[in-house]
């Protein structure tokens, strides 16, 4: 049984290997700051699109998907007022198909990643991380 867990977590290893070299592939050497540059927009992304289906399944953005934004440094009125912005778009565009949403995630993510700083700085904490710390390639 041992050794099924073990050959299990190898597999894991290996799998996160190739979608790193993938990524590397696709990105070219980007640096650590970079990275968390664009993780950041990720998470906006992240938590915008488990809103939009909250909103779509029950009107609302629940308490778990609220304090996700609010995290971030997002007002969940105004996300509120883009999604329902969007779903309207989406509804009588037609489209059937994601590609509404992946342009509307790419907006939002544009449009609030001033957010995040204005959070980190609100809690305390210096938004210009030590990049003496990170890794460059």
């Amino acid at each position: 049984e041992t050794l099924i867990k073990v050959e299990g977590a190898l597999k894991e290893c290996e799998t996160l290997a190739q979608m790193h070299d993938q990524l590397k592939e696709r990105l070219g050497d980007i640096t650590e700051e970079e990275f968390e540059k664009a993780q950041t927009k990720a998470h906006i992304k992240r938590a915008v699109m488990q809103a939009v289906r909250e909103v779509k399944e029950c009107g609302k953005i629940k308490c778990g998907n609220a304090e996700y934004l609010e995290q971030a440094g997002l007002s969940t009125s105004a996300i509120y007022k883009e999604i329902l912005d969007f779903i309207k778009q989406e509804s009588e565009s037609g489209v059937g198909n994601t590609s509404m949403l992946h342009q509307f995630l790419d907006a939002i993510a544009d449009k609030y990643e001033v957010a995040v700083v204005q959070q980190a700085e609100w809690l305390g904490f210096d938004s210009e991380a030590d990049a003496s710390l990170t890794y460059e390639p």
